[in-house]
């Protein structure tokens, strides 16, 4: 059951999801999103939200994020359970939050799933969040908690978890509960390594857009910074020190534009790309020296995995998710040869464009990345087996699966995945920003395939052209928890053609 929240994040769709309840059992989640075209997935319809407070909530929309209502984009909505009518107000944030998405853009450090409940009101011009009904919400933070639910954050107005309703989470080592000031400070790549739970005060829909969104938040700093409106009632003494803060403020705002190098700063360099012709988003991945294999963070190692070695890789790009369906026709669907190969295996190509590219080979990967490259000038190519590992690892951190331990929460495998693939990025990320780097389907390596590779590596960016075979990682959706763990090693003939084996793209400056 995920629940997610809509927003266009560099090419993947994020969910607000609010879950539902009926005659005390827990139902299952109705989810909006907002797509980057006109063009929406299949099982999504136009939201008609069934709230009583629906003008509330769209005013607050307006006066949180003035530009959504601009936008022409429309909200969607997809049920767990198309059999059920989702009603009631508890859906108010979460289409409140949809709403403002339609303009604003989530933080990439977010999760792409985002559970929500809660009531929203208007005091004014003043948007506020009321409490749900106390033992619907209940029945809600139990299906949250459960073993069942993979996803990991949930925003609820603060006045229902102050009863806790007979959940102890103070007792909980699985889950994290945060007001949004403690949120706001405990920010890092490994936040999510539990269930989160965000605690929202009344008056605090604002600062919890701020949160989420990078858009709103610029703006009303700036406001709040340079009060000007109010200069004609601030005499001399008032007027001085915000001047001075003003200046202050403005010359620090100002050094992306007047040039670093007037101070002796090296600009920093953007941590993602957007590929304009296929859509496909590039996260930076910097360069650096690790333990590469089965080193004390890991077990139930294979002998291919020894001896652990230093490794050192230079920077690179690394496609946030595998190659999807959509991704690949949007280049290579026009050739005969691969719409041939498309007829072939209509299960692999079908509707579902967010979902990896699979029965593709080692060469069909590599048609596609030399196509790439020679279409966008970029110098393109699969990962080597160290830059693999170390972009799994976090940059070459000691982690057993891409981003922790919590293994419900990072990867579809043989125990949740039912048997089947699953669209890209539904996941938690890792620590770099990569979606399924553990499980879904198993990636191409350029490297050939060797048992005893960690012998014969170089320390410098090493690349085996000798072996059998060639390389692919990181697991799938039919593998154990064994086979997706970040150092297991799997070797396949180049020409094999498997509806668990995809590709991921790395683009060199």
């Amino acid at each position: 059951m995920g629940g997610r929240c809509d927003i266009d994040r560099g090419g993947v769709i994020i969910r607000f999801a609010y879950p539902n309840v009926k005659a005390g059992r827990f139902i299952g989640c109705s989810r909006y999103a907002v797509f980057p075209s006109d063009e929406r997935l299949a099982g999504y319809v136009i939201a008609d939200p069934q709230s009583v407070k629906l003008t509330e909530v769209t005013e607050s929309a307006s006066i949180l994020a003035p530009k959504s209502s601009e936008t022409g984009r429309i909200v969607h909505e997809t049920k767990d359970r198309p059999e059920h009518r989702y009603i009631g107000d508890s859906l108010d944030l979460a289409y409140l939050l949809a709403l403002v998405s339609r303009s604003e853009k989530v933080r990439p450090d977010m999760p792409a799933d985002i559970w929500c409940t809660g009531r929203i009101d208007l005091v004014g011009e003043d948007p506020i969040l009321k409490r749900v009904d106390p033992a619907g919400f209940g029945t809600k933070l139990d299906a949250f908690l459960s073993e069942e639910n993979s996803d990991w954050l949930f925003v609820v107005p603060d006045s229902n978890l102050q009863q806790k309703l007979g959940v102890d989470l103070d007792t909980r080592e699985d889950v994290a509960a945060f007001t949004l000031k403690q949120f706001r400070k405990c920010r890092s790549p490994s936040l999510f390594e539990r269930k989160t739970i965000i605690k929202v005060r009344r008056h605090e829909l604002r600062p919890l857009v701020d949160i989420l969104f990078q858009g709103p938040g610029m703006a009303r700093c700036l406001r709040n910074l340079f009060p000007f409106g109010r200069l004609g009632s601030l005499g001399c003494q008032g007027l001085r020190p915000l001047l001075l803060k003003s200046a202050l403020i403005l010359m620090l705002i100002s050094l992306p534009l007047i040039g670093y190098q007037v101070i002796g700063i090296t600009p920093p360099k953007p941590g993602k790309q957007r590929d304009s012709l296929t859509g496909m988003t590039f996260v930076r991945i910097p360069g650096g020296c690790y333990e590469m294999g089965c080193g004390d963070w890991t077990d139930d190692c294979s002998e291919y995995e020894f001896p652990v070695h230093r490794i050192c890789v230079d920077d690179f790009w690394m496609g946030q998710t595998e190659v999807t369906r959509g991704q690949w026709k949007s280049l290579m669907a026009d050739q005969p040869e691969w719409r041939e190969l498309m007829e072939r295996y209509p299960s692999a190509f079908g509707r579902d464009a967010d979902h990896p590219a699979t029965m593709l080979s080692w060469h069909d990967a590599n048609a596609f990345v030399s196509a790439l490259a020679e279409r966008t000038g970029s110098s393109c190519r699969l990962p080597t087996e160290a830059e693999w590992e170390h972009a799994c690892r976090s940059g070459g951190q000691p982690e057993k699966y891409a981003g922790g331990r919590s293994l419900e929460r990072l990867a579809w495998y043989q125990a949740n995945s039912l048997g089947t693939v699953h669209p890209v990025g539904r996941k938690a990320p890792n620590g770099l920003g990569l979606h399924d780097m553990s499980g879904n389907v198993k990636e191409w390596c350029s490297d050939m395939y060797r048992a005893d590779a960690y012998r014969k590596h170089s320390e410098e960016n090493p690349l085996m052209t000798d072996g059998t075979g060639r390389v692919a990682r990181g697991g799938s959706w039919s593998g154990s928890p064994r086979f997706i763990r970040c150092g297991y090693r799997f070797g396949a003939p180049p020409d094999t053609r498997a509806n668990d084996i995809g590709f991921r793209v790395v683009k060199i400056e």
